[in-house]
Protein backbone atom coordinates (compact mmCIF):
# COMPACT_ATOMS: atom_id res chain seq x y z
CA UNK A 1 0.00 0.00 0.00
CA UNK A 2 1.09 3.38 -0.78
CA UNK A 3 0.29 6.47 0.96
CA UNK A 4 -1.75 9.44 -0.75
CA UNK A 5 0.05 12.40 0.48
CA UNK A 6 -1.71 16.18 1.17
CA UNK A 7 -1.10 18.60 -1.55
CA UNK A 8 -1.39 21.02 1.35
CA UNK A 9 -1.02 20.82 5.14
CA UNK A 10 -3.76 22.56 5.45
CA UNK A 11 -6.56 20.30 3.46
CA UNK A 12 -7.79 17.75 5.71
CA UNK A 13 -10.24 16.93 3.40
CA UNK A 14 -8.39 15.21 0.58
CA UNK A 15 -10.87 12.28 0.40
CA UNK A 16 -14.17 14.31 -0.48
CA UNK A 17 -15.33 16.95 -2.01
CA UNK A 18 -16.68 19.63 0.51
CA UNK A 19 -20.27 18.67 -0.31
CA UNK A 20 -19.98 15.25 0.36
CA UNK A 21 -18.20 16.52 3.67
CA UNK A 22 -21.62 18.60 4.72
CA UNK A 23 -23.71 15.67 3.97
CA UNK A 24 -21.65 13.49 6.21
CA UNK A 25 -21.46 15.51 9.01
CA UNK A 26 -25.02 17.35 8.37
CA UNK A 27 -28.26 16.34 10.71
CA UNK A 28 -30.33 13.26 9.47
CA UNK A 29 -33.29 14.75 8.21
CA UNK A 30 -36.69 14.30 10.03
CA UNK A 31 -37.42 14.68 13.77
CA UNK A 32 -34.18 13.15 15.25
CA UNK A 33 -31.02 14.69 13.64
CA UNK A 34 -29.33 12.45 15.15
CA UNK A 35 -31.31 9.42 13.12
CA UNK A 36 -31.64 5.92 14.83
CA UNK A 37 -29.84 3.54 16.86
CA UNK A 38 -28.41 0.97 14.28
CA UNK A 39 -26.66 -1.28 16.55
CA UNK A 40 -29.53 -4.36 16.25
CA UNK A 41 -31.00 -3.45 12.58
CA UNK A 42 -27.87 -5.13 10.84
CA UNK A 43 -26.23 -2.35 9.38
CA UNK A 44 -23.33 -3.56 12.41
CA UNK A 45 -23.42 -7.04 11.22
CA UNK A 46 -22.55 -5.59 7.92
CA UNK A 47 -19.47 -3.26 8.35
CA UNK A 48 -18.15 -6.23 10.57
CA UNK A 49 -18.32 -8.73 8.32
CA UNK A 50 -16.54 -6.05 5.51
CA UNK A 51 -14.24 -5.35 8.38
CA UNK A 52 -13.24 -9.15 9.05
CA UNK A 53 -10.19 -10.75 7.84
CA UNK A 54 -8.47 -14.20 9.05
CA UNK A 55 -4.85 -14.16 10.36
CA UNK A 56 -2.43 -15.66 7.99
CA UNK A 57 -0.02 -16.66 10.93
CA UNK A 58 -2.81 -19.17 11.99
CA UNK A 59 -3.00 -22.66 11.33
CA UNK A 60 -5.37 -24.05 9.04
CA UNK A 61 -5.01 -27.59 9.92
CA UNK A 62 -6.16 -30.04 6.67
CA UNK A 63 -9.48 -27.77 5.76
CA UNK A 64 -7.16 -25.29 4.17
CA UNK A 65 -9.12 -22.42 2.39
CA UNK A 66 -8.56 -18.88 0.93
CA UNK A 67 -7.87 -16.59 3.27
CA UNK A 68 -10.83 -13.78 3.77
CA UNK A 69 -9.29 -10.37 3.56
CA UNK A 70 -10.88 -6.91 4.84
CA UNK A 71 -12.85 -5.19 2.40
CA UNK A 72 -12.17 -1.49 3.66
CA UNK A 73 -13.62 -0.04 0.80
CA UNK A 74 -16.46 -1.80 1.40
CA UNK A 75 -16.34 -0.18 5.42
CA UNK A 76 -16.16 2.72 3.95
CA UNK A 77 -18.95 2.95 1.76
CA UNK A 78 -20.82 1.07 4.94
CA UNK A 79 -19.99 3.73 7.11
CA UNK A 80 -20.42 6.66 4.90
CA UNK A 81 -23.61 5.66 4.13
CA UNK A 82 -25.25 5.17 7.16
CA UNK A 83 -23.68 8.31 9.19
CA UNK A 84 -24.92 10.28 6.33
CA UNK A 85 -28.53 9.19 5.86
CA UNK A 86 -29.32 7.22 9.53
CA UNK A 87 -27.54 8.29 11.90
CA UNK A 88 -25.03 10.01 14.48
CA UNK A 89 -23.08 7.04 15.39
CA UNK A 90 -19.26 7.13 16.87
CA UNK A 91 -18.29 3.42 16.74
CA UNK A 92 -19.50 4.04 13.10
CA UNK A 93 -17.54 7.28 12.76
CA UNK A 94 -14.15 5.34 14.72
CA UNK A 95 -14.89 2.12 11.86
CA UNK A 96 -14.55 4.84 9.21
CA UNK A 97 -11.38 6.51 10.70
CA UNK A 98 -9.98 2.89 10.58
CA UNK A 99 -11.32 2.49 7.20
CA UNK A 100 -9.65 5.79 6.06
CA UNK A 101 -6.40 4.68 6.98
CA UNK A 102 -5.96 1.83 5.59
CA UNK A 103 -7.13 2.71 2.32
CA UNK A 104 -5.35 6.19 2.27
CA UNK A 105 -2.67 5.95 4.31
CA UNK A 106 -1.88 8.73 6.50
CA UNK A 107 -4.11 11.35 5.09
CA UNK A 108 -6.84 9.18 6.11
CA UNK A 109 -6.24 9.29 9.39
CA UNK A 110 -6.23 13.13 9.52
CA UNK A 111 -9.85 13.26 8.04
CA UNK A 112 -11.05 10.46 10.15
CA UNK A 113 -9.51 12.57 13.51
CA UNK A 114 -11.39 15.91 11.16
CA UNK A 115 -14.54 13.88 11.23
CA UNK A 116 -14.52 12.28 14.83
CA UNK A 117 -13.56 15.71 16.42
CA UNK A 118 -16.70 17.38 14.55
CA UNK A 119 -19.01 15.00 15.04
CA UNK A 120 -18.31 15.15 19.18
CA UNK A 121 -18.88 18.66 18.57
CA UNK A 122 -22.38 18.58 17.05
CA UNK A 123 -23.76 15.33 18.59
CA UNK A 124 -22.44 14.24 21.74
CA UNK A 125 -25.87 14.62 23.52
CA UNK A 126 -27.72 13.59 21.16
CA UNK A 127 -25.44 11.13 19.23
CA UNK A 128 -25.07 7.04 19.54
CA UNK A 129 -24.07 5.07 21.75
CA UNK A 130 -26.43 7.25 23.98
CA UNK A 131 -24.69 9.22 26.03
CA UNK A 132 -25.54 8.53 30.13
CA UNK A 133 -23.20 10.05 32.33
CA UNK A 134 -23.64 8.14 34.74
CA UNK A 135 -23.06 5.01 32.65
CA UNK A 136 -20.02 6.66 29.84
CA UNK A 137 -18.83 3.58 29.45
CA UNK A 138 -20.50 2.41 26.24
CA UNK A 139 -19.82 5.97 24.42
CA UNK A 140 -16.02 5.62 25.66
CA UNK A 141 -15.80 2.49 24.36
CA UNK A 142 -14.91 3.29 20.40
CA UNK A 143 -12.45 5.83 21.97
CA UNK A 144 -10.60 3.46 23.92
CA UNK A 145 -10.59 1.25 21.46
CA UNK A 146 -9.15 3.76 18.99
CA UNK A 147 -6.68 4.69 21.37
CA UNK A 148 -5.73 0.60 21.76
CA UNK A 149 -5.78 -0.77 18.58
CA UNK A 150 -5.85 1.88 16.14
CA UNK A 151 -2.21 2.50 17.42
CA UNK A 152 -1.56 -0.88 16.04
CA UNK A 153 -2.83 0.14 12.90
CA UNK A 154 -1.00 3.04 12.93
CA UNK A 155 2.34 1.21 13.73
CA UNK A 156 1.57 -0.94 10.26
CA UNK A 157 1.20 2.35 7.72
CA UNK A 158 4.06 2.37 5.13
CA UNK A 159 7.01 4.61 6.46
CA UNK A 160 9.48 3.65 3.29
CA UNK A 161 8.33 3.51 0.10
CA UNK A 162 10.74 2.15 -2.84
CA UNK A 163 9.37 3.29 -6.28
CA UNK A 164 9.40 0.26 -7.80
CA UNK A 165 6.21 -2.68 -7.65
CA UNK A 166 8.22 -5.29 -6.46
CA UNK A 167 10.86 -2.91 -3.44
CA UNK A 168 10.26 -3.13 0.10
CA UNK A 169 7.60 -1.94 2.20
CA UNK A 170 8.07 -1.08 6.13
CA UNK A 171 5.95 0.09 8.63
CA UNK A 172 6.90 1.93 11.84
CA UNK A 173 6.23 -1.74 13.63
CA UNK A 174 8.78 -3.46 11.04
CA UNK A 175 11.23 -0.37 13.03
CA UNK A 176 10.50 -1.77 16.22
CA UNK A 177 11.17 -4.94 15.51
CA UNK A 178 14.70 -4.52 13.70
CA UNK A 179 15.36 -2.62 16.53
CA UNK A 180 14.58 -5.46 18.92
CA UNK A 181 16.33 -8.00 16.61
CA UNK A 182 19.64 -5.82 16.37
CA UNK A 183 19.68 -5.49 20.34
CA UNK A 184 19.23 -9.39 20.31
CA UNK A 185 22.35 -9.87 17.19
CA UNK A 186 24.54 -7.74 19.72
CA UNK A 187 24.55 -10.58 22.38
CA UNK A 188 23.93 -13.27 19.83
CA UNK A 189 25.23 -12.82 16.31
CA UNK A 190 24.14 -16.35 14.93
CA UNK A 191 20.80 -15.36 15.83
CA UNK A 192 20.84 -12.41 13.94
CA UNK A 193 22.31 -13.98 10.92
CA UNK A 194 19.58 -16.53 11.32
CA UNK A 195 16.69 -14.38 11.68
CA UNK A 196 17.49 -12.31 8.29
CA UNK A 197 17.98 -15.28 6.70
CA UNK A 198 14.33 -16.35 7.39
CA UNK A 199 13.30 -12.86 5.93
CA UNK A 200 12.63 -10.78 9.11
CA UNK A 201 12.96 -7.48 8.93
CA UNK A 202 16.79 -5.73 10.11
CA UNK A 203 18.05 -2.37 11.00
CA UNK A 204 20.25 -2.35 7.55
CA UNK A 205 17.17 -3.70 5.73
CA UNK A 206 15.08 -1.07 7.05
CA UNK A 207 17.69 1.69 6.29
CA UNK A 208 18.23 0.63 3.01
CA UNK A 209 14.35 0.84 1.91
CA UNK A 210 14.28 4.55 3.83
CA UNK A 211 17.42 5.49 1.88
CA UNK A 212 15.74 4.57 -1.70
CA UNK A 213 12.66 6.52 -0.67
CA UNK A 214 12.03 9.97 -1.82
CA UNK A 215 13.20 12.75 0.38
CA UNK A 216 9.79 14.57 -0.07
CA UNK A 217 8.05 11.59 1.50
CA UNK A 218 9.54 12.31 4.87
CA UNK A 219 9.09 16.34 4.54
CA UNK A 220 5.06 15.48 3.67
CA UNK A 221 4.80 12.83 6.46
CA UNK A 222 6.10 15.43 9.00
CA UNK A 223 3.42 17.67 8.32
CA UNK A 224 0.97 15.03 7.65
CA UNK A 225 1.57 13.82 11.51
CA UNK A 226 1.41 17.71 13.00
CA UNK A 227 -2.18 17.47 11.37
CA UNK A 228 -2.87 14.09 12.95
CA UNK A 229 -1.41 15.60 16.55
CA UNK A 230 -3.20 18.77 16.21
CA UNK A 231 -6.57 17.51 15.77
CA UNK A 232 -5.98 14.58 18.61
CA UNK A 233 -5.22 18.05 20.73
CA UNK A 234 -8.40 18.92 19.30
CA UNK A 235 -10.36 16.16 20.15
CA UNK A 236 -9.27 15.55 23.84
CA UNK A 237 -10.35 19.10 24.62
CA UNK A 238 -13.68 18.57 22.70
CA UNK A 239 -13.78 15.59 24.99
CA UNK A 240 -12.70 17.36 28.34
CA UNK A 241 -15.21 20.02 27.86
CA UNK A 242 -18.14 17.05 27.30
CA UNK A 243 -16.89 14.64 30.02
CA UNK A 244 -14.59 16.59 32.10
CA UNK A 245 -12.15 14.19 34.58
CA UNK A 246 -13.75 11.26 32.62
CA UNK A 247 -12.96 11.87 29.18
CA UNK A 248 -11.36 8.95 27.20
CA UNK A 249 -7.60 10.08 26.52
CA UNK A 250 -5.68 9.28 23.35
CA UNK A 251 -2.38 9.03 25.13
CA UNK A 252 -0.99 6.31 23.32
CA UNK A 253 -1.96 6.55 19.34
CA UNK A 254 -0.40 10.22 20.09
CA UNK A 255 2.52 8.81 21.43
CA UNK A 256 2.94 6.37 18.12
CA UNK A 257 2.24 9.60 15.88
CA UNK A 258 5.36 11.30 17.91
CA UNK A 259 7.42 8.41 17.16
CA UNK A 260 6.99 8.69 13.46
CA UNK A 261 7.22 12.51 13.23
CA UNK A 262 10.20 12.47 15.12
CA UNK A 263 11.80 9.84 12.76
CA UNK A 264 10.44 11.87 9.50
CA UNK A 265 11.63 14.64 11.14
CA UNK A 266 15.55 13.09 11.36
CA UNK A 267 15.13 11.85 7.51
CA UNK A 268 14.10 15.07 6.18
CA UNK A 269 16.57 17.30 8.06
CA UNK A 270 19.80 14.91 6.82
CA UNK A 271 18.11 14.37 3.38
CA UNK A 272 18.07 18.52 3.53
CA UNK A 273 21.78 18.74 4.84
CA UNK A 274 23.09 16.49 2.31
CA UNK A 275 21.42 18.29 -0.83
CA UNK A 276 23.14 21.54 0.20
CA UNK A 277 26.53 19.65 1.28
CA UNK A 278 26.40 18.63 -2.73
CA UNK A 279 24.75 22.28 -3.53
CA UNK A 280 28.22 23.79 -1.89
CA UNK A 281 30.99 20.83 -3.85
CA UNK A 282 32.73 22.11 -6.85
CA UNK A 283 31.47 20.65 -9.93
CA UNK A 284 35.41 18.60 -10.08
CA UNK A 285 35.02 17.19 -6.15
CA UNK A 286 35.23 13.72 -6.30
CA UNK A 287 35.19 10.35 -4.43
CA UNK A 288 31.72 11.59 -2.32
CA UNK A 289 30.56 8.70 -0.43
CA UNK A 290 26.64 7.87 0.04
CA UNK A 291 25.65 8.27 3.76
CA UNK A 292 22.63 6.48 6.07
CA UNK A 293 19.43 8.19 6.14
CA UNK A 294 19.99 7.45 9.36
CA UNK A 295 22.68 8.36 11.97
CA UNK A 296 24.24 4.90 12.92
CA UNK A 297 24.39 4.32 16.76
CA UNK A 298 28.51 5.42 16.17
CA UNK A 299 27.54 8.63 14.91
CA UNK A 300 25.18 9.40 18.08
CA UNK A 301 27.82 8.62 20.52
CA UNK A 302 30.29 11.35 19.03
CA UNK A 303 28.06 14.10 20.17
CA UNK A 304 26.31 15.09 17.18
CA UNK A 305 24.72 18.20 18.17
CA UNK A 306 20.80 18.81 18.16
CA UNK A 307 19.29 20.58 15.23
CA UNK A 308 16.16 21.61 16.02
CA UNK A 309 12.72 21.04 18.62
CA UNK A 310 11.15 18.31 16.36
CA UNK A 311 15.05 16.54 16.76
CA UNK A 312 14.86 17.00 20.45
CA UNK A 313 11.63 15.45 20.92
CA UNK A 314 13.08 12.39 18.81
CA UNK A 315 16.02 11.72 20.98
CA UNK A 316 13.46 11.33 23.76
CA UNK A 317 11.13 9.29 22.26
CA UNK A 318 13.97 6.92 20.59
CA UNK A 319 15.62 6.59 24.27
CA UNK A 320 12.19 5.69 25.65
CA UNK A 321 11.52 3.05 22.47
CA UNK A 322 15.21 1.86 23.83
CA UNK A 323 14.03 1.46 27.38
CA UNK A 324 10.65 -0.19 26.88
CA UNK A 325 12.25 -2.45 24.85
CA UNK A 326 15.17 -3.63 27.60
CA UNK A 327 13.21 -2.26 30.71
CA UNK A 328 9.46 -3.60 29.83
CA UNK A 329 8.64 -3.60 33.69
CA UNK A 330 9.90 0.11 33.70
CA UNK A 331 7.24 3.07 34.00
CA UNK A 332 10.40 4.79 33.15
CA UNK A 333 9.73 5.35 29.29
CA UNK A 334 6.08 5.88 29.54
CA UNK A 335 6.97 9.44 31.67
CA UNK A 336 9.21 10.06 28.90
CA UNK A 337 6.38 9.47 26.42
CA UNK A 338 4.10 11.40 28.03
CA UNK A 339 6.03 14.23 29.01
CA UNK A 340 7.05 14.50 24.99
CA UNK A 341 2.94 15.09 24.44
CA UNK A 342 3.12 17.73 27.30
CA UNK A 343 5.40 19.61 24.22
CA UNK A 344 2.48 20.28 21.89
CA UNK A 345 0.35 21.44 24.51
CA UNK A 346 0.41 24.79 26.33
CA UNK A 347 1.07 25.31 30.07
CA UNK A 348 -2.55 25.26 31.27
CA UNK A 349 -3.26 22.36 28.77
CA UNK A 350 -1.14 20.82 30.47
CA UNK A 351 -2.46 20.86 33.98
CA UNK A 352 -5.82 20.21 32.39
CA UNK A 353 -4.35 17.02 31.15
CA UNK A 354 -2.92 16.18 34.73
CA UNK A 355 -6.12 17.29 36.40
CA UNK A 356 -8.42 15.07 34.35
CA UNK A 357 -6.83 11.35 36.03
CA UNK A 358 -7.81 10.83 39.91
CA UNK A 359 -4.30 10.38 41.16
CA UNK A 360 -5.07 6.86 42.39
CA UNK A 361 -3.25 3.51 40.83
CA UNK A 362 -5.56 3.14 38.05
CA UNK A 363 -5.27 7.12 37.12
CA UNK A 364 -1.42 7.43 37.24
CA UNK A 365 -1.58 4.16 34.54
CA UNK A 366 -4.72 6.14 32.33
CA UNK A 367 -2.33 9.42 32.51
CA UNK A 368 1.00 7.36 31.22
CA UNK A 369 -1.12 5.59 28.66
CA UNK A 370 0.03 1.86 30.07
CA UNK A 371 -2.88 -0.39 29.87
CA UNK A 372 -3.47 -1.91 33.75
CA UNK A 373 -4.69 -5.18 34.49
CA UNK A 374 -7.86 -5.40 35.86
CA UNK A 375 -8.70 -1.88 34.60
CA UNK A 376 -11.17 -0.66 32.39
CA UNK A 377 -10.67 -2.52 28.91
CA UNK A 378 -11.92 -0.97 25.30
CA UNK A 379 -14.21 -4.45 24.31
CA UNK A 380 -13.56 -6.13 21.21
CA UNK A 381 -15.02 -4.13 18.53
CA UNK A 382 -13.14 -5.98 16.00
Amino acid sequence: MTIALLSSPADIHPIMEPEQWEVLVSPIPGPQPQGIDLRYEGTYDRILQARREDDPALEQGVWKRDLKKADWVGVQVLCREALSTKTKDFTLSVWLLDAWMHVFGFPGVTQGLALLTEMCQRYWQEGYPIWDPENPEPRFAPFLWMNEKLTLHLKQLPLCVVPSEDGPVYSWADWEQALRLDQEGKRNPDLLESRAAQGKVTREKFLQCVEATPAHFYSALVEECRNILGLCEQLDRVLDASCGTMAPGLAAFKSATQAIMGFSSNIAREASEEHEALVELSPKSSGIESASSFPSDEDRQVGNTIGSRDEAYARLLEAAEYLQIHEPHSLTPYLIKRAVSWGQMTLSEVFEDVGRHAMDVQGIYALLGVSLQGAKRSPDMM
